[in-house]
């Protein structure tokens, strides 16, 4: 996988074919998870659940600190970055403005 990576770094700065060498690497990620007996498409749905769930919990903080979600592009306009550092950030963000109330 780290082969796959580096063609794909390689790729993403004009020295190959990007969308080959993703599709290189996700077939290699696939069969890593083959060959440790996990099944490729239940990793796949739960690691799906779990951004849902994590874009979910952003929505909700962000509107609690006032902010419209909406507006913002992956929580960066709002100045909280992405995923789990985000989730953090803005629950406290939360927990602030409530105390200021």
């Amino acid at each position: 996988m780290q082969e796959e990576l580096a063609e794909l770094s390689d790729a993403l700065v004009g020295q190959g074919d990007a969308p080959e060498e993703a599709g290189d690497l996700l077939f290699s990620a696939v069969n890593l998870l083959r060959k440790l007996g996990m099944d490729a498409e239940s990793a796949l749905n739960a690691a799906c659940r779990k951004f849902i769930s994590r874009i979910q919990k952003m929505e909700t903080y962000a509107k609690q600190a006032g902010k419209n979600w909406k507006n913002c592009r992956q929580g960066s306009k709002i100045g909280f970055g992405t995923g789990r550092k985000c989730v953090k950030k803005l629950k406290k963000a939360c927990i602030v403005r409530k105390s200021r109330v």
